[in-house]
């Protein structure tokens, strides 16, 4: 694994896991004025975004991530489960599937990132591919 590709996964594990969860996003999802109720989007840490777009454009993304998940005969729920024990291909495909679940649904990162789902599958891939922590 090359010094860049090791850099990013430093860098996000610990953004990703020491970041409070209230400075990683903000809104509600909806706002009101008076009795009418209107679906507003959610804001992101700059460094959010940073990452799915450093993300994008790495060797990471799996071009057939939901053909790979539904090869696993799993579901969504035990693929999160199972995050500790997925291959490479498996988990590049859940991290495809996690960082593109955003333009489908509005505030989908949000339990990700609750759940420090990033974070989790960096540090698996990190371990599968023998990339040792500094």
């Amino acid at each position: 694994m090359d010094e860049q590709l090791k850099r990013f996964f430093e860098e996000y594990i610990a953004f990703f896991e020491q970041t409070p969860i209230e400075e990683l996003y903000e809104g509600e999802g909806i706002a009101r004025r008076g009795d009418t109720l209107s679906g507003v989007g959610y804001a992101y840490h700059p460094k959010v975004y940073d990452f799915a777009e450093q993300f994008q454009n790495s060797r990471l993304v799996e071009r057939d991530y939901i053909g790979v998940l539904k090869a696993s005969g799993k579901n969504a729920e035990e693929w999160m489960e199972e995050i500790e024990s997925m291959d490479l291909p498996t988990l590049k495909a859940l991290l495809t599937y996690c960082i593109r679940g955003e333009r489908f649904c509005d505030g989908f990162w949000i339990s990700l990132l609750r759940e420090k789902t990033f974070a989790r599958i960096l540090k698996r891939i990190r371990e599968v591919c023998g990339v040792v922590a500094k």
